[in-house]
């Protein structure tokens, strides 16, 4: 995501864009809502219950996820990039997907983007958008869209096909790096974002798309000669390979695109408390499932 320079605190370097266009500094934040509702899933799995307890319990969240994504908007005010790594990338919206980059790199704040809600809550996305901008502190009503909606016009949606791939390294990769709070890991993560949705593409399936993608070269090239950015394109190369291998995969609803005119478009999981959704069905204490919110 990309953060101008009226900021008082110094959130980014100075830097340069060899092409001239704008430039994204991305982020995200685990919400301990869904860690927690993950937790009780697994412990209530591993203990010796009644099969109708784990049906019935399946269902309160499915129902819950279906709250949830039935919202069509969602308030979130922007507070950091964490963790993150400073990843070297030139961006060129003309450049076919096995092109080599020339001018020069910019310094991406490339990670976690952490917001909170009106209510105090901690929520987590990652950024589908390079070429808009979101300020240290800016509340942004987003519009709760599907994931093939995301990013608006600049690159513009990403179709079937991205998020078919958008879905598979979700499923892959996304519980394991947002509970690992590793830098590189949530940069990478960010980085095979970046690469699915501003990528010059021209397979016709999700399967072809994969060999298409590759973080050094392309719309989306990183400085293999930077030590930092070499490391978590590696990284994201390694997620965006293993793409499709054996099937393609899904989390399922809990996935969803924000959308607004003036702001990056993000990716979301979970993008409303679920307390308050259970809570509204009556559902809470009859599950045990108790409020960990901080």
């Amino acid at each position: 995501m990309t953060l101008r320079k009226q900021f008082r605190y110094p959130l980014f370097p100075e830097s340069t864009s060899g092409n001239g266009e704008p430039v994204c500094y991305g982020a995200t934040a685990w919400s301990p809502l869904v860690k927690s509702l993950k937790q009780v899933l697994e412990e209530r799995e591993s203990r010796p219950v009644k099969i109708q307890s784990i049906t019935v319990l399946a269902g309160v969240v499915a129902i819950a996820a279906s709250t949830v994504a039935s919202a069509s908007s969602l308030q979130l005010t922007f507070d950091n990039v964490s963790p993150f790594k400073f990843v070297q990338v030139n961006y060129n919206s003309g450049r076919s997907f096995d092109q080599n980059a020339n001018g020069g790199y910019s310094n991406l704040y490339t990670g976690q983007m952490q917001w909170h809600d009106n209510a105090g809550r901690n929520l987590t996305t990652y950024c589908t958008q390079l070429t808009e901008y979101i300020n240290w502190g800016q509340t942004v009503n987003f519009t709760i869209t599907s994931v093939a909606s995301v990013p608006d016009p600049t690159p513009g949606p990403m179709g079937a096909i991205r998020a078919q791939l958008v879905k598979d390294l979700y499923a892959r990769h996304y519980f394991q790096v947002v509970a690992s709070n590793d830098a590189n890991l949530n940069a990478a993560f960010q980085l095979a974002i970046w690469e699915i949705t501003h990528e010059n593409l021209t397979a016709f399936d999700a399967a072809g798309t994969v060999a298409q993608l590759a973080t050094g070269v392309g719309a989306i090239a990183i400085n293999g000669g930077d030590a930092t950015s070499a490391a978590v394109g590696g990284l994201a190369d390694s997620m965006l390979a293993g793409l499709g291998f054996d099937g393609f995969r899904s989390i399922g609803a809990g996935l969803a695109g924000l959308t607004d005119a003036s702001a990056q478009d993000q990716l979301i999981v979970v993008p409303l408390p679920m307390t308050a959704a259970l809570a509204g069905l009556g559902l809470l204490g009859a599950f045990g499932i108790r409020r960990r919110l901080r």
